[in-house]
Order: structure tokens, then C-alpha cells, then sequence
């Protein structure tokens, strides 16, 4: 895991191995980031956030939102609470 900049990260949340958040960013308590994700700057992440896998930045996540994905999310408006974002790139064989 590594810190980088400005970063406030409320109690309860777990950062899982191969993370990495780089400030400023405001992530909110009884969250789960990671593994390998990275949050990026000017990031806020409401409470209960579950974030696994790909790229966060200019973004805010709204409350109890749980986001899965490989790609990134960037310059995204707020979402809605209980919402779950799923984001895969396809491969073909």
C-alpha cells in the first residue's frame, strides 16, 4: 500500500495489498479499497465504499457504492447510494 500527498481516510477502512491512493483524496469510514487499485487526486469517497481492482481519479463515490472493475473512472459526476458499478474489458481469444 502506498499514501502519496494529502490523503484523509476515515476509521474502519481497509486498504488491501497493491494500492496505491495519491492526494489529495477524502475517503470516508467502514470502507474496503483494493487489491491493486489506485485512487487518484481530487478523489472523495463516501462511507461503506467498496472499490477492487482498476483506476479512480476527479471522481466522487457516493455512499454504500461498490465498484468492480479493470478500467479507470475519471471526471465521473456523483452517484446514487446502494449502487453497484461493474466495469470489465472484454478480450477475445
Amino acid at each position: 500500500m502506498t499514501l502519496d500527498g494529502e490523503v484523509s481516510v476515515d476509521h474502519g477502512t481497509t486498504i488491501r495489498r497493491g494500492s496505491t491512493i495519491r492526494g489529495p483524496v477524502v475517503i470516508g469510514k467502514n470502507c474496503e479499497i483494493g487489491p491493486e487499485t489506485y485512487i487518484g487526486p481530487y478523489t472523495s469517497i463516501g462511507d461503506g465504499v467498496v472499490i477492487r481492482g482498476g483506476e479512480v481519479e476527479n471522481s466522487i463515490a457516493g455512499a454504500l457504492t461498490s465498484y468492480a472493475f479493470d478500467k479507470t473512472l475519471s471526471h465521473s459526476v456523483p452517484i446514487s447510494q446502494c449502487t453497484t458499478v461493474s466495469l470489465h474489458s472484454h478480450r477475445s481469444a
